[in-house]
């Protein structure tokens, strides 16, 4: 069966496209058939009556073009949009409207009653995975193998500096990696990313460019660590119903926690708990994106 035809709407290159992977590995291996995949580069110009656009859009000049290309759809055509990069919040979107459903990375409170807008977790970067499945395999090194017990690649800003110093005074093994910035030539290859997260047993993830989320999170629980953040407005919550995360107040109130819980024997609990949450939150959510996709698209 020929499924419908997934666009994206990207820039090319590496840069622009760190999801593909995560895209097509756990979003778009849910659709109905076989989907016929377009790279169309951000021009624009590609259109089909059954059609997934994946759009990277991130400013209201992109959404208002996007808007005018969606609106040259056939009369009938049925749409799904994929909106990558929307991570401003209060951004316009134009587009939507003429989207039978819309999945969309980071949440935002004002599309809880749209029934046409559903949240998904941001995503891992493209290379992070060699064994690609539509839902997570188990942690294949176990907790009383993970060498370390905390670890942090990336930048040092916002409130990362502060992070760190908490977590360094934990008297345990770790692991930072600190680059000079998104896609830097000093960054870690992703591969090697995969392989610190897999023997390590927490990984802290702070604030992002302009908001809570970050890939970290997801690359965090793909290799089967836990992740620590500061949440207090419950953030992912919305993005993660029922996780296991070790949340905080402050920085320094989850270094606190995590050495109450290494104290009790409780983060080995935790960890367990995660790693059986994980692949059933996925579970859950693989089947409500084929349930979705098959109510725009048949099948």
């Amino acid at each position: 069966m020929v499924g419908p035809t997934v666009i994206w709407q990207t820039r090319p290159g590496r840069r622009h496209n760190v999801e593909l992977d995560y895209i097509t590995d756990r979003v778009t291996a849910a659709l109905p058939g076989r989907p016929e995949v377009v790279f169309d580069d951000a021009r624009f110009e590609r259109v089909a009556d059954a059609a997934v656009v994946v759009v990277s859009c991130g400013d209201p000049d992109t959404a208002a073009r996007a808007a005018a290309y969606l609106e040259g759809f056939p009369p009938g055509s049925r749409i799904a949009v994929i909106h990558l990069s929307g991570e401003t919040p209060g951004l316009p979107v134009p587009f939507y409207a003429r989207a039978d459903l819309v999945l969309r990375n980071y949440y935002e409170p004002r599309f809880d009653d749209d029934p046409t807008v559903l949240c998904l977790p941001l995503g891992y970067n493209r290379g992070f995975w060699d064994r690609p499945s539509p839902v997570p395999v188990p942690p294949a090194v176990g907790f009383a193998d993970r060498t370390q017990l905390w670890a942090f690649v990336g930048q040092l800003k916002s409130d990362r500096p502060k992070m760190v110093r908490q977590l360094a005074k934990i008297d345990a093994p770790s692991f930072v990696h600190l680059t000079s910035g998104w896609m830097s030539d000093d960054q870690l290859p992703i591969e090697e990313v995969h392989a610190v997260y897999e023997r390590t047993v927490l990984v802290p993830c702070p604030f992002g460019w302009r908001s809570l989320d970050s890939f970290r999170v997801v690359e965090a629980l793909e290799a089967g660590a836990l992740p620590v953040v500061v949440d207090p407005d419950r953030y992912f919550e919305h993005v993660f119903p029922g996780h296991p995360f070790v949340v905080g107040r402050s920085w320094r109130d989850a270094r606190r926690r995590v050495e109450s819980m290494r104290r009790s024997g409780e983060l080995a609990d935790r960890w367990g708990r995660c790693a059986v949450w994980y692949p059933a939150f996925w579970a859950d959510l693989h089947a409500t994106l084929r349930e979705r996709f098959a109510a725009v698209f048949g099948g």
